[in-house]
């Protein structure tokens, strides 16, 4: 009688197959670790509110802190919500109430590389972004798109709002169309096969008139001024007949308040030397506000730093006292690399005063110094100053 021994397990048909799936899935889970398209674009800072995150397959999460968004995301906000984004390149999004933003690519390899590229829609509703190191430097790789829009940008913080024609409609709604306003920098309005560019402290709307050019605004439509409204936990109790209140922060950097807001050294500086930038924001709400530190010439040659300060504010009035608390983040890019700092802080100062801030909180640095002239390394320092006012109605 002769005993045959079993086959190996190498040989039987099961353990073939087992082994091919396992490769197989080995190598799928590889190609999707190295896969750009599964590279994450951003992640949620904060919520304020409701959101959530929906994902091309129709699959949906919510919008929470420290969740990563990636390419196909598309996020939405409900009522009084709002979402702050921080990018991988280092740009900062604040999605509005009742808005939907659609991140369709956004990849950073490394500065000025070809890949890099943003590429989004908002589909609904408005939204704030200051531009990273990719609408820095390779602009022409970034776009945003409304459903009846294209932007372009040139390194900036602008503010782009969306009204659809089935919003309400009274005599006071805006027109339905796209409104893209601009605080720092410039960008191109593209609608019906024409452009309008549109300059630091400019509008433009783009209607749904078909083939009506976009077209230049006198001024910042009202609508646009109403800041993402906070929560009901982030709004202090008010009667419900009392409006409301609406303030005004100014930042005054240089000389102390009485002088020229527009004294300038020279016509290619920096900045003015008294430069006053201001922003509207209801009584217990969120604004934004940019602090550009960037030397042009510098920058032109491609060997100077580009620095910047973004600072989120929230005001609350108390009889004759404002309590801000700020929250910014600083960047800097150069030769040494690139750089972000984030800073916390809260601050108390009289209502319609003006108080030096320089050294407290995102203000505080030992390199508060202002350039003078393009063609001088010489330096002044620097004083800040805030004041916030009541705006009466």
């Amino acid at each position: 009688m002769v005993i045959k021994n079993p086959p190996h397990p190498k040989h039987t048909p099961l353990a073939v197959h087992i082994r091919s799936g396992l490769r197989w899935l080995l190598r799928l889970l590889l190609l999707i670790c190295i896969s750009p398209t599964w590279a994450a674009s951003g992640i949620i800072q904060s919520v304020t509110g409701t959101a959530r995150v929906s994902q091309p397959s129709g699959l949906e999460r919510a919008a929470q802190k420290d969740v990563q968004l990636y390419p196909g995301d598309t996020i939405t906000t409900g009522a009084k919500s709002e979402v702050r984004i921080r990018m991988i390149d280092e740009a900062m999004i604040w999605i509005q109430p009742e808005s939907s933003l659609t991140i369709d690519k956004y990849s950073y390899v490394k500065q000025g590389d070809a890949k890099d590229q943003a590429v989004m829609r908002l589909i609904a509703g408005g939204f704030r972004t200051v531009t990273g190191l990719i609408g820095k430097i390779n602009r022409n790789n970034y776009s945003l798109s409304t459903p009846n829009a294209v932007m372009g940008i040139r390194g900036t913080d602008f503010q782009v709002m969306f009204v659809s024609p089935g919003q309400t409609r009274t005599p006071s709604s805006p027109e339905p169309g796209t409104y893209n306003h601009v605080y720092l920098g410039s960008t191109v309005l593209n609608a019906n096969g024409n452009s309008v560019n549109v300059e630091q402290g400019q509008t433009a709307f783009a209607g749904l008139t078909p083939g009506a050019p976009p077209q230049l605004l006198r001024s910042k439509p009202a609508f646009m001024d109403a800041q993402q409204a906070a929560n009901k936990e982030t709004v202090p109790a008010a009667k419900s007949d009392a409006k409301p209140r609406m303030l005004l922060v100014t930042l005054r950097f240089g000389s102390p308040p009485g002088a020229s807001s527009t004294t300038t050294t020279s016509s290619r500086d920096a900045r003015p030397t008294n430069e006053e930038q201001t922003v509207r924001v209801m009584d217990g709400a969120k604004a934004i506000m940019t602090i550009s530190q960037s030397a042009p010439s510098a920058t032109r040659q491609g060997n100077g730093t580009q620095q910047g300060t973004i600072v989120e504010l929230s005001p609350k009035l108390a009889e004759n006292n404002v309590t801000l608390q700020l929250q910014a983040q600083r960047s800097s890019s150069g030769s040494s690399g690139n750089l972000a700092q984030n800073v916390a802080t809260t601050i108390s100062v009289p209502l319609s005063q003006w108080t030096e801030v320089t050294g407290s909180g995102p203000f505080a640095s030992n390199n508060n110094v202002e350039t003078t002239s393009s063609r001088s390394a010489q330096s002044s320092p620097k004083t800040i100053y805030l004041k916030v006012d009541e705006v009466t109605q």
